[in-house]
């Protein structure tokens, strides 16, 4: 993964806790600097001496612009939200990750329905955006998560793509905790099966071909998906990001031996406990592919032979991928005593 030095062009607060940022793209860097919606950014900066690296989704799909939200201890968070300003010139990488849209036909047809929650709708908004410009006969339901309207991101934006695109995107507002004064939000409270089952009488299909994707935090994304598999929405059509990631137990993690099958040879080495697998190969020198080590760019796949693994964080592979053994290394903690992987393929 390469980084170049881009320009901020363009500050922007959303929410009292949140700032985009949109950066110059010099044209010697355009062609590097394509992406697809869904795609990542990864950020590294200078805090007190010490390098930071962190990833973020490009959150337009005209310009490239990150979408930060403030979070405590969250030390870049802090950093982007209070410092960054126009002209300052900060090493960005070019982008990772897979899209989230599969073909760019503009005779595509399908009926997207998106849920986000929080700081989640960032992962969105380049794909609203891409649909409803380059597939006229597709439609958009966006149903937005958050503690109230003085917390929503791109509440503007989303409004107005809503009456630009008032026959094809549809723009649903649920507040956990609704201020008195707040415009009135489609639903409140607790999400139960009920109010998601309404959500598909009210805006229902359009198209046969159907899209689920699902973005926020932990629990948000696993009471949608249940709901979602409940009302027999097909696992293969569900897709799901978590920004904060699995959790993973210490309790559960193991130390280990790893066997690791690669192009030069065959090695068994030590991963220490909360180590994770790439990054006990890195300390032996064992160097397979790897780029983002966030879950992201897919780089550092491998094939799992024996034993057992936890994965933190996998917005790469999909589900078949993982029931045919394929795991992440950078983002793989021993669950097991033992553990053989197949790094050949990289």
């Amino acid at each position: 993964m390469q980084f170049y030095k881009l320009s901020i062009s363009e500050v922007i607060k959303e929410t009292n806790d949140t700032t985009s940022i949109i950066f110059t793209l010099p044209s010697s860097r355009e062609t590097k600097f394509s992406w697809d919606s869904g795609q990542h950014v990864m950020i590294r900066v200078n805090y007190e001496g010490e390098y930071l690296t962190r990833c973020y989704s490009i959150s337009s799909w005209k310009s490239l612009k990150i979408t930060v939200k403030r979070i405590d201890k969250g030390r870049v968070s802090h950093l982007v939200n209070n410092s960054f300003k126009v002209g300052d010139l900060v090493e960005v990488s070019t982008p990772i990750g897979k899209p989230l849209i599969n073909d760019s036909n503009i005779h595509t047809r399908k009926t997207l329905y998106l849920f986000a929650a929080g700081s989640g709708i960032t992962a969105f908004f380049s794909m609203i955006e891409n649909i409803l410009v380059a597939q006229p006969y597709s439609r958009v339901n966006l149903f937005y998560r958050c503690r109230n309207e003085k917390h929503a991101i791109f509440l503007k934006q989303a409004k107005l793509l809503e009456k630009l695109y008032s026959n094809r995107f549809n723009f649903i507002l649920s507040y956990s905790q609704p201020r008195l004064f707040d415009a009135v939000s489609w639903h409140k409270g607790a999400i139960s099966q009920n109010d998601i089952a309404d959500y598909f009488t009210k805006y229902a299909p359009s198209a046969q071909r159907c899209e689920y994707h699902v973005c926020g935090p932990t629990s948000f994304l696993n009471l949608v998906s249940q709901h979602l598999t409940d009302l027999d929405v097909p696992e293969i059509l569900l897709h799901k990001q978590s920004f904060e990631g699995n959790e993973v137990k210490a309790d559960n993690i193991q130390q280990a031996k790893l066997n690791v099958i690669h192009p030069q040879g065959t090695n068994t080495i030590e991963v220490n406990k909360g180590e994770s697998l790439l990054s006990a190969m890195k300390q032996q020198g064992i160097a397979p592919a790897y780029s983002c080590e966030s879950g992201l760019c897919g780089q550092c796949q491998c094939l799992l032979l024996d034993g057992d693994i936890t994965m933190k964080n996998n917005y790469y592979l999909n589900e078949p991928q993982e029931k045919a053994g394929l795991i992440l290394s950078c983002q793989s903690y021993p669950l097991s005593s033992y553990v053989r992987i197949s790094h050949e393929g990289n």
